[in-house]
């Protein structure tokens, strides 16, 4: 008999009926799966020896507490809030390195503002470093040159809002404010005593020389 006349020959598994079928039997969620010991399956050991305990890592979503230092390599992107401290926040810090900037995006949205940075003589600089705004350092105010003081035009704005507060201009000693002064001149004496008093407290504000 030739190998052409032979008859087809089926196998069996121990469950009975075609391979495929006592095949299904062995796999996930079937009747008599299949058992194996972790060793049995090559590098499955050294795989999950290598695995980070999930405790130990940062997932891509949950909240989450991050102890220790973290240096990021690109800039975060798409952040909603960025909270420093608790909530309310009682302490918290923000750090740039020196000269680096915090920026605003435009009205139109097609560019940054500057809106404020530390430059190499440690003021707090408002604006960009072509053309920055004011700077405050150890306790002064400065404006850019050119630069206005705009004031509202609604309420105002008030230079001092105590008697007790001591003012002055170009450089001369802070004082507070001149009480005392003599009623209005109504002669030449009156007059003459008047201007001189006002004379004082002009000088000494440093309005007049």
């Amino acid at each position: 008999m030739t190998v052409s006349e032979m008859e087809p020959i089926v196998i069996t598994g121990s469950g009975g009926g075609t391979p495929a079928a006592h095949a299904a039997t062995h796999a996930s969620g079937g009747t008599d799966p299949v058992t194996v010991a972790q060793s049995q399956v090559t590098g499955l050991t050294a795989a999950l020896a290598g695995k980070a305990t999930d405790t130990a890592v940062v997932h891509l979503t949950g909240t989450e507490t991050v102890a220790g230092t973290k240096t990021f390599t690109a800039n975060p992107t798409n952040m909603v809030t960025l909270a420093l401290g608790t909530n309310p926040a009682s302490t918290g810090m923000l750090r740039l390195p020196n000269s680096q900037a915090i920026y605003g995006r435009n009205a139109a949205n097609d560019g940054n503002i500057n809106i404020m940075y530390v430059d190499g003589a440690n003021s707090v600089v408002l604006g960009d470093s072509v053309s920055p705004q004011v700077y405050i350092r150890g306790g002064a105010l400065t404006l850019s040159d050119p630069g206005n003081l705009v004031l509202g035009s609604t309420t105002g704005t008030k230079i001092a809002t105590a008697a007790t507060q001591k003012l002055a201009f170009y450089g001369a000693t802070p004082i507070v404010r001149p009480a005392s002064t003599p009623a209005a001149a109504v002669d030449p004496a009156t007059t003459m005593a008047l201007v001189n008093d006002l004379r004082t407290k002009l000088i000494a504000l440093g309005l007049i020389a």
